[in-house]
């Protein structure tokens, strides 16, 4: 038996009528369900979820400000065009006349363009001075707060306020709000000539956080970019767990004190958290607030989830009378890295009227309205009697698959392009920085789709290894690298690629359609470019083509010639498939997926008889029994936000009409074994409906009398797929391709 990972979490009991949903908690509306229409309504609305975001997230403010009672200026320096000034303040709690003082630095520009009329303010934290020295260069009074883990003026606070449990992030966001009485108070707009008109902050990562928090707080601040500020602020918890690879709430360490250790409680059951990151960026309506971010932030930021809090926050930003006022800005690569950090203030300069501004479009937008409206694709609904093949193909839609392609070296990872080996940590450096037990080689498939093929490090060209694709969830950002595994931080992280090829397997990974380095590939691009096929469908087909691709690595295909390709291959394109273990092709290819992953393997399966045996985790819930008022989200999770079966969404008014589900789907994969992890409460999915459809489902392996090649394994979890799971596939694994 394998451990379970987590018990089910007690919940804190929540007081108020709010109703538990799996899309993002609606912003105009009050928790009791009353509509906000009016700009009086979003005012309570605000204070509401303020008080929300206190209770949940960030911890209660303290009610009592401190009373600034002076200023010492320590020293000023001029060089070049720049004034730099170190400033000190002194604060005295009324109630109690406990007193703190902090240091500031403030660089102010001297160029001759700024010498008359008032500046704009720059606030940022003390770790980001030389964006501060940036601000002065372009016209800024910058200001460097000690907001930063480099220098935290915050845990000076925390004795004055024990009633208060504001936590460490939102603690550095009120000091800049500190600093923002001393700037703002008459002597100090005179001295310094700056625009109360024109506040700006920003910071990075955590930085990036408190600025968006800042802005939310402290309407004095005019506008913000949140640099990869991530979860929970850019990237609401919901679209930022374990099924995204993102930085769940299971991630929150007490010791780092950054959030409510509360907070952690939700893991698994995010439907039922009141109030998400979204709410951040509505309270900062209809001032500007720019979500800057990268295409693929392995650190926190999941670009799904960010577009999915600003599509949220865009009815408030309308509402106040700015609908411009909010938006993306991608940027190339990883967390750090390719920051553009004059673009910022460009956004800062928008905000004040001074030039215009382009927003990044998003990555994931998919109106399914309109693709209804203009769909080419076919409306006859098969039979529900009709053969299940022919149902399936229906809904996947058009076969993508062309030829046979045999596979390349030539791909986006080889010898030449190294950068998103090392940005997506794909040879294990985000978890050692060598891993001395396996090798992997990249290698493009089908119509070229880079691969990465890991094996253990002793195997050779003629070792045959048992074999299985692994593919990932809705990971969008990152593909199918995992960076926040684990459930325990103090045990070592099997990321299933690597681990299981540490054990002797040969493993292939890829990003799907739609995630990592494919992520120009999604939704909104896929169906003008291919209007007769599903991303389900693409996804399936790229299954088949790796399939293809170990097919062309045995050694009886090696032996006979049967996938020369003609190439004549020399020292700047070796031929390193040769190198490559071969697949164990009589116990057959095996396939594994969690979340989003084991959808696509239990289709892929179905599709293609030579899938010799699936593991699904968290994989499905029945199509019949999934309406969109679902606490699941319903069907609209597949044919609207991830866009996955358009098809899905004419049976949205009655899911009983779907034509094919999973009982039928399940059924034809027998008797090849086949692995369902069905978590009791995942809140992905109806438990009882799952239990009832594998129960069913499972007649097909007893009719053959292959009842042991059927496993069903319902532990009392919420989706989740670490340690214990991955060893439970590994066992799993061992049976059936190893006869163990």
């Amino acid at each position: 038996k394998i451990g379970m990972l987590l018990p089910l979490l007690l919940l804190p009991v929540l007081v108020g009528a709010f109703t538990p949903t799996a899309d993002l908690p609606p912003l105009l509306q009050f928790n009791n369900g009353t509509p906000v229409t009016t700009l009086a309504q979003w005012a309570s609305r605000r204070e509401e979820l303020k008080d929300l975001l206190q209770d949940h997230i960030v911890g209660r403010l303290p009610s009592e400000l401190p009373k600034l009672t002076g200023s010492k200026e320590i020293n000023s320096t001029v060089h070049g065009n720049v004034r730099c000034t170190f400033v000190q303040l002194f604060w005295v709690l009324p109630s109690t006349q406990q007193t703190v003082d902090f240091e500031i630095q403030v660089f102010e520009p001297q160029l001759a363009a700024v010498s008359t009329g008032s500046l704009p303010i720059f606030l940022t934290q003390w770790n980001h001075q030389s964006w501060a020295l940036r601000g002065a260069e372009r016209g800024y009074v910058a200001v460097v707060y000690p907001g930063a883990d480099t220098r935290d003026a915050g845990e000076a606070f925390v004795p004055l306020y024990p009633q208060a449990t504001w936590m460490r992030i939102v603690r550095r966001a009120w000091v800049a709000s500190r600093v923002l009485d001393y700037l703002l108070a008459p002597p100090q707009l005179a001295r310094f000539r700056a625009d109360v008109h024109s506040v700006a902050i920003t910071g990075h990562s955590r930085n990036g956080k408190q600025s968006w928090l800042a802005a939310a707080f402290d309407e004095r601040i005019t506008a913000v970019v949140g640099s990869s500020p991530g979860t929970p602020i850019a990237s609401p918890v919901r679209f930022s767990s374990t099924q995204f690879n993102g930085e769940s709430v299971l991630q929150i360490s007490p010791e780092r004190g950054w959030w409510l250790p509360s907070l952690r409680t939700y893991y698994g059951h995010e439907q039922d958290l009141p109030v998400d990151g979204h709410a951040v960026t509505a309270l900062i309506a209809p001032r500007h607030a720019l979500l800057a971010t990268a295409h693929n932030d392995a650190s926190g930021d999941v670009t799904y989830a960010d577009e999915r809090n600003i599509r949220a926050a865009q009815p408030v930003y309308a509402l106040t009378g700015c609908a411009a006022c909010v938006g993306i800005r991608y940027r190339p690569g990883d967390h750090h890295g390719f920051l553009d950090l004059d673009s910022y203030f460009d956004w800062f300069d928008h905000a004040r009227g001074q030039g215009s501004f382009t927003l990044s479009p998003f990555l994931h937008d998919f109106d399914w309205d309109a693709w209804n409206a203009t769909t080419q694709q076919n409306r006859t609904v098969p039979s529900a009697t009709a053969p299940v093949p022919e149902r399936l193909t229906w809904l996947l839609g058009e076969s993508p698959r062309s030829f046979f392609a045999m596979g390349a070296t030539y791909a986006e990872e080889n010898f030449e392009y190294v950068y998103p080996t090392l940005m997506l940590g794909h040879s294990g450096n985000y978890v050692s920085p060598v891993n001395p037990k396996v090798q992997r080689m990249a290698a493009s498939f089908g119509s070229y789709t880079t691969c990465s093929v890991y094996y253990p490090l002793n195997a050779t060209a003629d070792t045959v290894l048992p074999t299985v694709i692994y593919l990932h969830p809705y990971s969008y950002h990152t593909g199918f690298a995992a960076t926040y595994w684990r459930s325990n931080i103090n045990e070592p992280a099997m990321l299933p690629y690597l681990w299981l090829a540490e054990q002797g397997y040969m493993v292939l990974a890829f990003d799907m359609l739609g995630s990592g380095l494919r992520q120009h590939e999604d939704a909104a691009a896929f169906y003008q470019r291919y209007p007769h096929q599903s991303k389900l469908g693409r996804m399936v087909a790229d299954v088949s083509r790796a399939l293809d691709f170990l097919q062309c690595r045995s050694g009886d295909a090696r032996q006979r010639g049967l996938c020369a390709d003609g190439e004549t291959h020399t020292d700047t394109y070796p031929d390193l498939l040769r190198l490559l273990p071969q697949p164990d092709l009589q116990r057959g290819v095996f396939v594994a997926g969690y979340s989003l992953g084991g959808l696509v393997a239990l289709h892929a399966a179905a599709a293609d008889p030579r899938v010799a045996g699936v593991a699904a985790f968290s994989a499905f819930t029945p199509l019949r029994s999934d309406p969109d008022s679902s606490p699941t989200g319903g069907l609209q999770r597949l044919y609207r936000w991830h866009a996955l079966l358009p098809k899905l969404g004419w049976f949205q008014h009655d899911v009983r009409a779907v034509p094919l589900d999973y009982d039928e789907i399940l059924a034809i994969l027998a008797p090849r074994p086949l692995l369902l992890s069905a978590p009791q409460h995942d809140r992905d999915a109806n438990a009882s409906a799952v239990l009832h459809c594998a129960q069913q489902a499972a007649q097909a392996w007893a009719a053959r009398g292959a009842s042991a090649n059927f496993t069903l394994h319902t532990p009392p979890t919420v989706n989740t797929f670490y340690n214990p799971e991955v060893q439970l596939l590994r066992q799993w694994l061992d049976a059936h391709l190893r006869g163990r």
